[in-house]
């Protein structure tokens, strides 16, 4: 007559490998659950630095297209030439403003502009809404321009900012 040696142990052997597949099983889902989660909210956290990147991006550009043109307007003085004798302080904003105006038409910033960034990924679309002066004093203006930055990444917009800029004007 044989004796079975390690036929009880086989069996715990067994319930221990069916038990380490069951912990196994259970666990990795949530453990998967949980590195998806942290990889999209990387993502996400990096689209929002990038929509704030181009928002900067978007500000700069406009604000220093606006002082060149600002600069250019000043530098030209046609606006000068549609004055009447012994203009008015009011007389000599709305000709500045209706210069500037023009030259930014000409320039395409009253419609909307579209700046490609990155590829064709990234995108800022700039437009500009009013242009408003405010007499600060008998040779000073200060020019109120309001704007509009929409900035869209893989096609997609997600931001609008309105904001305006004040620059000053003095009549030489």
């Amino acid at each position: 007559m044989r004796k079975k040696i390690g036929l009880k142990e086989d069996g715990y052997a067994l319930i221990l490998v069916l038990l380490v597949i069951a912990v196994i099983g259970i666990l990795a889902p949530i453990i998967i659950s949980n590195i998806m989660s942290s990889a999209n909210q990387f993502n996400k956290s990096e689209e929002d630095i990038q929509m704030a990147k181009l928002e900067e991006m978007g500000t700069l550009y406009i604000e220093t297209a606006l002082q060149k043109t600002i600069e250019d307007v000043q530098e030209e003085g046609a606006w000068r030439e549609t004055l009447p004798t012994n203009p008015g302080m009011t007389e000599i904003g709305d000709s500045l403003r209706s210069a500037l105006q023009m030259k930014l038409q000409n320039q395409g910033y009253t419609e909307e502009v579209e700046i490609i960034v990155l590829g064709d990924h990234s995108k800022i679309f700039l437009s500009i809404d009013e242009i408003h002066i405010q007499i600060e004093n008998d040779q000073t203006f200060s020019l109120n321009i309001h704007y509009t930055i929409q900035t869209a990444l893989h096609s997609e917009f997600r931001n609008t900012l309105k904001a305006e800029t004040s620059i000053p004007f003095t009549i030489n």
